[in-house]
């Protein structure tokens, strides 16, 4: 009986503490969320930077301009009609054979796209090329530093 007793006295004690628990809970209010500061200004600046200038336009109109001339000048280099021999050591490049190849490339080409035969040649060096890969008894390379 005393041990009934003892048993019944600590659940009452638990409910005692659950019901103390239950009314000192408080449930908590949510904070409010602040808005992040902003600068002063922000937007103003962003917007002007987005806004392209008069003078910008013209640099542009200028640039293109300029690249243009370029471009011809090269095409005209390229196809051979401003190199001479006598001024054909000023320039890096030789653009007369550089013309030669681009036009031997041309002639190579069917209308699909597709490289011509001629003679296989054309295709050899391809085949050799794939052909040195695909061997698995070839000779590796060692290159030393």
């Amino acid at each position: 009986q005393l041990i009934s007793l003892k048993a019944e006295l600590s659940r009452k004690q638990e409910e005692v503490e659950k019901a103390k628990l239950k009314e000192t809970y408080i449930r908590p209010v949510p904070k409010l969320k602040k808005e992040p500061k902003r600068n002063a200004g922000v937007e103003e600046r962003s917007n002007k930077d987005v806004e392209i200038t008069e003078e910008e336009v013209n640099l542009l109109k200028k640039s293109k301009e300029v690249l243009e001339l370029k471009t011809s000048l090269y095409n005209k280099l390229q196809s051979g009609h401003l190199v001479q021999e006598p001024g054909k050591s000023d320039y890096l490049v030789d653009f007369k054979q550089k013309a030669d190849d681009y036009v031997s490339e041309n002639d190579n080409v069917k209308t699909d796209g597709t490289a011509l035969e001629i003679d296989g040649s054309a295709n050899q060096k391809d085949s050799d090329h794939s052909d040195s890969f695909s061997d698995s008894d070839s000779e590796w390379l060692v290159f030393y530093v």
